[in-house]
């Protein structure tokens, strides 16, 4: 068919099953929404290797000679590297794409100066301090209106992340506080003083990594520590709020969009694509706020009289058309098709 594309996405950074960040998780909706409509979708990311699936997966293609790996763990074809950006050309011949999407900010303009034989659509995550380049052949999206307005590009649109409801949503019991990857850019020292506060309210923290550092929160009574999860519903079947008290400027919060789903408030940064993202589905404190100012934020939530108030909100600016999965991958697919029949 005439609007049939091979389309590939091209990062320095790790992928599904290395990496599940917010990101990832995005390209992996948009591959499978993709092959939905026919077209054909691969993902070239960089490798982390060890002793897992893709790591060995890795050393038997090494074997035989190869730079590169391939495979098929998340039902689309994913090339690995240690280093993308010297296999860029190698990969590109053999995918023979007719469109390249380009994330993430590291050695990205490396990578580009590789891709020669198609265009490229920039999806920017964040706002890495990149001297982007300007040229017919390049167009970029953002995945936020604070990506937009932050970085020094001309973007053609704003496309926010892929977030499918069926996979989140679920009937909690509205037991636990949810901190999602407890580090301190993510505001690690508000939780623990939050949770230092409130003895009898229960914390969870859902941890990225086995390696994590949980010095500042190991005796800490009423915290709870899981993780790694790869299904976060089993996460929020336990959740009364999310909170995500960044100290760093997010281009959006993707645990916020998930957990609205579910009609679950958020408690959040007033910084950067937060705003975006919590909305009217919680409240946004400033990041620069005391312990006293986010204790009162997060009592005026669970309180009583005012949680059903804060669920109804949460949900229902979920559903809310600017998020909606078949406007997104409408407008994504759109931008791309237009992008390819301008070649």
């Amino acid at each position: 068919m005439d609007d049939y594309m091979k389309i590939l996405f091209l990062t320095n950074h790790k992928h599904l099953p290395e990496l599940y960040g917010g990101m990832e998780l995005n390209t992996h909706e948009l591959c499978h929404l993709l092959i939905k409509r026919g077209h054909k979708v691969a993902v070239a990311c960089r490798l982390e290797g060890g002793f897992t699936k893709v790591g060995l997966t890795n050393k038997v293609y090494n074997i035989f000679g190869y730079k590169f790996s391939k495979d098929y763990f998340n039902q689309y074809l994913c090339y690995r590297s240690f280093d993308m950006v010297d296999n860029v050309k190698v990969i590109i011949k053999d995918f023979e794409p007719d469109i390249v999407v380009l994330q993430g900010g590291h050695k990205h303009l490396e990578i580009l100066k590789q891709i020669k034989s198609c265009p490229v659509v920039v999806y920017i995550h964040s706002i890495e301090s990149i001297n982007y380049k300007t040229d017919k052949n390049i167009s970029y999206i953002a995945n936020s209106n604070f990506t937009k307005e932050t970085v020094n590009i001309n973007f053609d649109i704003v496309i926010p992340p892929i977030i499918i409801p069926k996979k989140y949503k679920v009937s909690s019991s509205n037991e636990d506080i949810i901190f999602v990857n407890p580090s301190k850019h993510k505001g690690l020292e508000v939780v623990n003083g939050l949770a230092k506060l409130n003895p009898n309210l229960s914390f969870k923290y859902i941890v990225n990594s086995k390696k994590n550092d949980n010095s500042s929160y190991n005796n800490i009574n009423n915290v709870e520590v899981i993780g790694p999860v790869n299904n976060m519903k089993s996460v929020y079947r336990s959740a009364r709020l999310l909170i995500a008290p960044s100290v760093w400027d997010e281009t959006w919060g993707r645990v916020a969009s998930e957990a609205h789903c579910s009609g679950i408030p958020v408690l959040a940064s007033k910084t950067g694509g937060l705003t975006e993202s919590v909305g009217y589905g919680g409240i946004c404190v400033p990041k620069n706020a005391s312990i006293n100012d986010w204790n009162k934020a997060l009592h005026k939530i669970v309180n009583h009289e005012n949680y059903e108030k804060f669920k109804k909100s949460s949900y229902e600016y979920s559903q809310r058309k600017e998020i909606d999965v078949k406007v997104l991958i409408d407008k994504f697919e759109s931008h791309l098709l237009t992008r390819y029949h301008e070649k």
